[in-house]
C-alpha cells in the first residue's frame, strides 16, 4: 500500500492506495467520529460489504464512476434522496417571493 499526504495545514489528511484496505487504518481514522462514506459505484460493486463490515454501521452513499459526481452538492442531494421518508428534492429551491416578477 502506498501512502501520500494532502498538505492542507490544519486540514491535511492521508489518503491510502492500494488493492487491500488495512481495516486498522479505517478504525484509527474513523475511532468516535461520525462519517459517511462516499463511494464510486465501481468500487461499491467490488467491494461494498467489505466496506460496510470496516464502517460499522455508518452510512456509505454510492454515486457513479466520474469525479463530476463526487461534488459537494451531489453529495448533499444523494444524502437527502437516501432517506426513504424523501421523495423528492428541490434543488435551489426559493421563496415564493423571491421567484414572483414585481407587483403580483
Amino acid at each position: 500500500m502506498r501512502s501520500l499526504q494532502v498538505a492542507l495545514g490544519a486540514r491535511s489528511y492521508p489518503i491510502h492506495l492500494g488493492r487491500d484496505l488495512d481495516p486498522a487504518l479505517l478504525a484509527d481514522a474513523l475511532a468516535g467520529r461520525p462519517a459517511v462514506a462516499l463511494v464510486d459505484a465501481q468500487v461499491a460493486a467490488v467491494q461494498g460489504p467489505r466496506l460496510d463490515a470496516l464502517l460499522g454501521g455508518r452510512p456509505r452513499l454510492t454515486v457513479p464512476s466520474g469525479e463530476g459526481t463526487k461534488t459537494l452538492a451531489q453529495l448533499a442531494v444523494r444524502w437527502v434522496l437516501s432517506n426513504p421518508a424523501v421523495t423528492s428534492a428541490l434543488v435551489g429551491a426559493r421563496p415564493p417571493a423571491a421567484t414572483m416578477p414585481e407587483g403580483s
